[in-house]
């Protein structure tokens, strides 16, 4: 759960975040949090062993919309590929936030 500085709570994202902070206290224990680069971080640990990586895509960061398939033209769709590529995406996106500051490790390359 992130919430980014200066950004100004309404009624309607203000109802989004406590939707999802529900949700996540259904399936999550919190075990700390932290501020990067101003954004807040809430590190959670799962019940279950489920990764959701809501918005990933195995394909490449910026892509265009509609899709255009050969941008897609080098994935593989068995799912060990799938996942290691997205969370190659995550990663990369980690890694652009601070230069790896970052208040816990990813594990795998």
């Amino acid at each position: 759960v992130a919430a980014l500085p200066g950004k100004r709570m309404t009624a309607s994202n203000g109802k989004w975040q406590s939707t999802l902070r529900s949700g996540l206290a259904r399936w999550c224990t919190t075990v700390g949090s932290c501020s990067v680069h101003g954004v807040h971080v809430e590190r959670l640990r799962p019940s279950c062993p489920l990764l959701l990586l809501s918005g990933a895509t195995p394909g490449p960061f910026y892509h265009s919309h509609p899709h255009d398939p050969s941008q897609f033209d080098h994935l593989h769709f068995d799912m060990a590929s799938q996942v290691r590529a997205n969370l190659k995406t995550v990663r990369d996106i980690l890694d652009a936030l601070g230069e790896n500051e970052l208040p816990f490790h990813l594990d795998g390359g």
